[in-house]
């Protein structure tokens, strides 16, 4: 009776929500992660001031407790997650834009007179989100279309291609249902997705009352999706990722399972799962930490940690809950070498995969020009250096501070990363002489050290001929007592008793 398109969709729901209302029941939406959607409450008050009469409440499925979205005419900002994504029209309509698995739930609008008196009966809107994900593994291909309800689920899914059901007996396609789901398995290497028309795939969604909705295939962008965001960190610093659409009421994050992977590495690697950091990668285990929130920390971040990091939602029967929630980690390198009477900063960027960052380097929050006379710049795919090309020229003649690796991620975001040296006993950076100067009493300080090393092993050796002195002295004067005992001429007493 309606039409697919978006408009008609919205048209069709509306309707939906009028009838249920007047019969005083709960209506039902299913809305696309990602989508925006708009909660009518049904005999809304008269000559409201900004829906001051208005009182918008959320619950879920087993948590007692209602949260107040919106009253006294303002959006709550209990939780941060998701104020910022609502608004009220003049209507007193509720609106929820990027939808995700978080507003899952029930949704009631309540109108008070100025005494604080209801007016009516509630206006209830249970809300469901279609979740949709494309997996390799090996060969093969599955697209997998899952519905999140609140409490139990009555919804069936399945998938079309061109209007038609993906049939179980389909040569190139294999499909699979559980509660809520379904996916579609292309078996063949040669084909997949990309080889029919992908906007011809669509997932069919029919709710208790018979409702029928069809979402068409979409793999929403990583922006849209909030997963192929990028992070870009200093080595050697912190870092925490957030996990996006954490469910609620687990004990120790004990539902969230945290993955990481490389490119070219088919095998992603369980981080984080069933509440514990696993301590396969003995290098990297000890760095990381889940917060209450259930994101990771990685702490003195090296180049190992380049990659992709996946966290994905599981609710007690195993079954993945919403989409994953994917950051992508690059690393910031710097380093100073010398060369003759030159001196060179570099900074680089790890990324997994093709480099689609810009770097540049900075000096008291100007570019350094390629034309500049102290200072010669030179770049590459993800990394750029400055040279200072005057012998007399180096990193301590002007403020290191002032020195700064400029980049920028492929989404436009910059960030700046001051030029920090490390401490060396032997840097001539840190020296107030010239190149040529250090290098002379670095030569000069080598020498005397030797010098000192020879003399110092000289004494050694002296002193040890001394000690071996004594006894030799000692056993000379013996020899000579004995050698004159034994010249005395006989005693002249000797046999007078003849």
């Amino acid at each position: 009776m309606c039409g697919f398109r978006w408009s008609r969709v919205t048209v069709c729901l509306m309707l939906l929500l009028h009838v249920t209302a007047e019969k005083g029941e709960a209506s039902s939406v299913v809305v696309r992660d990602g989508g925006d959607v708009t909660l009518p409450c049904e005999k809304v008050i008269n000559d409201q001031d900004k829906c001051y009469g208005t009182t918008w409440l959320f619950s879920r499925s087993g948590n007692k407790a209602a949260v107040a979205l919106f009253e006294y005419g303002k959006i709550k900002t209990g939780s941060k997650s998701k104020s910022h994504r609502l608004n009220v029209t003049e209507n007193c309509s509720l609106v929820i834009k990027k939808v995700t698995d978080e507003d899952v739930g029930r949704y009631t609008c309540r109108q008070f007179d100025k005494s604080g008196r209801q007016q009516g009966s509630d206006s209830v809107v249970d809300v469901s989100v279609v979740t949709m994900n494309k997996q390799r593994n090996n060969d093969k291909m599955t697209l997998t279309c899952s519905v999140s309800t609140n409490g139990h689920c009555s919804h069936t899914v399945k998938w079309l291609y061109d209007d038609k059901r993906v049939d179980k007996d389909n040569t190139d396609m294999k499909t699979s249902q559980s509660e809520c789901s379904a996916a579609v398995t292309f078996v063949h290497s040669p084909f997949n997705v990309s080889s029919k028309n992908p906007e011809l795939f669509k997932c069919e969604v029919t709710d208790l009352d018979a409702q029928v909705q069809q979402f068409p295939f979409k793999l929403q962008s990583s922006a849209e999706k909030g997963e192929a965001s990028s992070v870009v960190v200093r080595d050697g610093g912190d870092v925490t990722l957030p996990c996006e659409k954490v469910i609620n009421d687990q004990d120790k994050c004990y539902g969230t399972t945290w993955l990481f992977s490389r490119s070219g590495n088919k095998a992603a690697v369980a981080l984080f799962e069933y509440g514990k950091i696993k301590t396969g990668s003995k290098s990297k285990s000890h760095r990381l930490n889940v917060t209450e929130n259930c994101s990771l920390v990685i702490k003195k971040v090296t180049d190992e940690d380049v990659g992709r990091y996946t966290c994905r939602q599981f609710d007690k029967s195993g079954r993945q809950q919403g989409s994953d929630s994917v950051v992508d980690v690059s690393v910031v390198t710097m380093n100073k070498q010398r060369n003759n009477d030159k001196m060179t900063l570099t900074c680089s960027v790890s990324t997994n995969g093709h480099c689609s960052h810009t770097v540049k380097w900075l000096y008291d929050d100007k570019r350094v020009d390629k034309d500049n006379t102290d200072m010669k710049t030179s770049q590459s795919e993800c990394s750029a250096a400055v040279t200072f090309v005057h012998s007399p020229f180096n990193v301590s003649s002007k403020n290191p501070e002032l020195f700064k690796c400029e980049v920028t991620d492929r989404g436009a975001q910059v960030q700046q990363f001051p030029f920090k040296p490390q401490s060396s006993g032997n840097d001539a950076a840190t020296s107030p002489t010239n190149v040529w100067e250090t290098s002379l009493m670095t030569t000069m300080n080598r020498t005397e050290q030797k010098i000192c090393a020879d003399s110092s092993l000289l004494n050694y050796i002296m002193l040890a001929v001394r000690v071996a002195e004594i006894p030799l002295i000692a056993v000379i004067i013996i020899l000579l007592i004995k050698a004159q005992r034994n010249s005395k001429p006989p005693d002249d007493n000797t046999g007078s008793g003849k």
